[in-house]
């Protein structure tokens, strides 16, 4: 693998440090923290590793049995009625904030790593079951707090609330099933790959820089894809149910276009009277009009000594995607 791009390595630090102001202020709260840190052993229905291969945790030292996915959990929460919480904080950016109050997704990943947490306690605390999934938002500093609650029996982890900072609340019809089985479908599929020398399916297509661009086999990964593109089946039967979709993309496709030349249209028509009468701004109704001058950043390829040019350049492929109707024989 290359090292750790400089940017992953900031985002992770960046991430650390807002878990760390969180627990401050939890610890300045009725609440009581305490197990930070405590390492947790998840019993899993079979071996995680390729034989005779032996595990051992970087953070505690321990020796890691075969059968169980070790971790270390943020830290259990004590209410006032002396009821606990396991605790899991996670600092994302706006967009991700957005999308998992909406659900859309959820994110699953988050919650199956709480899961193992809550099912790693309950070895010590059979009881402990629930736990709070704090989420801030790194570009505003708002907060979404998820109530779980992981039952043992059905291996179901359930959203019981969610509440964001400024205290609007929601109670998502939401059950995840087979929290601890699924995990361990991961890792059998891991030793499968290990044991056939084979990768994964890559979970991104090409170009999607800011996902790949926090691994360090991303190079590997994608090495060759050229050769496989170009050996990949052609002029396929794609399944049927997918015709209505096409023709139903290719008339949003359309719609889209001819209102974007109306926007374009209306656009020139605004921007002309902006510059005949020489305003920089106006107001008409409740509507605002606004000229700025922004620069556009470029570079003069003549002015740089070619061989630096050369190194500079990046050749990175990517897919596009065409869907069209071909006019059938006589059609006009």
């Amino acid at each position: 693998p290359t090292p750790w791009p400089n940017r992953a390595l900031l985002v992770f630090d960046d991430s650390s440090w807002h878990e760390e102001l969180v627990k401050d202020w939890i610890r300045k709260s009725a609440f009581t923290l305490h197990s930070e840190q405590m390492a947790v052993d998840c019993p899993m229905s079979g071996p995680l590793v390729v034989p005779p291969a032996s595990r051992q945790c970087r953070i505690c030292k321990k020796e890691i049995k075969k059968d169980v996915l070790h971790g270390h959990m943020d830290g259990i929460l004590t209410d006032l009625l002396e009821n606990d919480w396991v605790l899991e904080c996670k600092a994302i950016n706006h967009f991700s904030f957005e999308r998992a109050w909406k659900g859309d997704p959820w994110p699953v990943d988050y919650f199956s790593q709480t899961g193992v947490y809550i099912r790693g306690a309950q070895e010590d605390q059979p009881h402990l079951r629930k736990a709070i999934l704090l989420v801030k938002n790194k570009n505003t500093a708002a907060f979404l707090e998820f109530i779980l609650d992981y039952d043992r029996e059905f291996d179901t982890l359930t959203i019981l609330e969610m509440t964001r900072s400024d205290g609007t609340r929601a109670k998502p019809e939401f059950v995840m099933e087979k929290v601890i089985a699924q995990v361990y479908q991961k890792f059998v599929s891991i030793k499968e790959h290990v044991t056939t020398k084979s990768l994964p399916a890559r979970p991104y297509p090409p170009g999607q820089d800011w996902p790949c661009g926090y691994c360090r086999w991303g190079q590997v990964c994608w090495d060759g894809y050229e050769k496989e593109f170009v050996q990949m089946a052609t002029e396929k039967e794609i399944d049927q149910e997918l015709e209505d979709i096409c023709a139903y993309y290719l008339q949003a496709s359309g719609d889209a276009k001819e209102m974007d030349k109306e926007a374009d249209r209306l656009k020139d028509i605004i921007r002309n009277y902006m510059r005949e009468k020489e305003y920089k701004s106006g107001r008409v109704g409740p509507y605002v009009v606004t000229r700025d001058l922004r620069y556009r950043t470029s570079w003069d390829e003549e002015l740089i000594p070619p061989d630096v040019a050369a190194l500079a350049k990046q050749k990175n492929p990517f897919e596009v995607l065409t869907i069209r109707r071909p006019k059938a024989k006589g059609e006009k």
